[in-house]
């Protein structure tokens, strides 16, 4: 019964400072250039305007990755997610386990796409955090 309780003490503040963010709307789309191509990104937010993700992609990249967009360790330059949370910068890293994955769903006629993310993001400090969203439609303005 120590032991088990031993475990229990160890792994709580490993999960107290995880950080799991939940995203649920887009709030930006916007045309930029990542590694000297052109590229989208899209802002997905939370019901506090300082926390969000941005998704760049490369025009090329997101036409040929057949709906899914993925990034592990950031071995992926024309392809990035970074987000914004409770004044702590999460980016994908090299040094790491650190992965991005942003999925592009068909929608309804009257919205003709949605997007997804799942990713597991560090501070600098090597805090990890999970960001994930439901499908949110994106709609031209």
């Amino acid at each position: 019964m120590k032991w088990i309780l031993a475990i229990t003490v160890l792994l709580a503040p490993l999960s107290a400072s995880a950080l799991n963010a939940n995203l649920d709307r887009l709030t930006l789309m916007s045309e930029i250039t990542l590694a000297g191509k052109p590229a989208v990104v899209f802002y997905l937010g939370s019901d506090v305007e300082e926390n969000y993700c941005s998704i760049s992609a490369t025009k090329d990249y997101v036409l040929n990755a057949n709906g899914q967009l993925l990034n592990i360790k950031r071995d992926q330059p024309e392809f990035d997610v970074s987000c914004n949370w409770d004044g702590e910068y999460y980016v994908l890293s090299s040094n790491h386990i650190t992965r991005a994955e942003v999925v592009f769903i068909k929608s309804t006629k009257n919205t003709p796409m949605a997007i997804r993310l799942n990713a597991m993001l560090t501070t600098t400090k090597g805090e990890l955090a999970t960001f994930n969203s439901p499908n949110i439609d994106v709609v031209a303005k």
